[in-house]
């Protein structure tokens, strides 16, 4: 009999559903339920569902490869679900930033264009910082045998900015064969 792989969609949902459960102090899940998209899509609780199962820490493949524990996991998702919410709350002065120097340029009001310019460059700016202090933070909770595993066959999760996605991994090394000389 061959075995059916599940969708990734509903892989990571039932993973975020376990890391919810798990931070409720349940068990994993027994039973899916089916709960109707726009019933949750605009909550901060379903927002939140979807970043921590786009994470490549609940990726089954990584999940799998580094042998990471459901600890270790509740804590990457507790630092992505910080760094989020503290990102979140920066977002409506930046887009009143953006907008003011959009009326500046407009207006022709160079002065308030570049101090405008200048806080939406400082906002960029600390939003890299943050999502370079959670790389840190989600890669810190790794042990050396899982950090090794990531630099050699998934080292674009130390390279790319974000915590989000799949990497494909590397392909093994295959040991060199020494062939006979004539």
């Amino acid at each position: 009999m061959s075995q059916r792989r599940l969708p990734l969609s509903l892989q990571l949902a039932i993973a975020a559903w376990s890391v919810i459960a798990a931070r409720a102090g349940a068990a994993r899940p027994t039973a899916t339920v089916s709960v109707p998209r726009r019933a949750v899509a605009g909550s901060a609780a379903a927002r939140e569902l979807v970043l921590i199962g786009r994470a490549w820490w609940n990726q089954p493949e990584l999940v799998e490869a580094l042998e990471l524990t459901d600890a270790q996991r509740t804590k990457m998702n507790d630092s992505l679900t910080h760094s989020v919410e503290s990102q979140r709350a920066a977002q409506p002065q930046q887009r009143q930033h953006q907008k003011t120097f959009e009326q500046a340029l407009a207006n022709g009001d160079w002065a308030t264009a570049r101090k405008e310019a200048t806080a939406l460059r400082d906002g960029l700016a600390n939003t890299w910082a943050a999502q370079t202090a959670l790389k840190i933070d989600v890669l810190s909770q790794l042990t050396a045998a899982q950090r090794q595993i990531v630099a050699s066959r998934y080292p674009q999760l130390l390279r790319q900015p974000s915590v989000f996605g799949l990497p494909k991994a590397s392909p093994p090394q295959r040991p060199a064969v020494a062939t006979p000389h004539s």
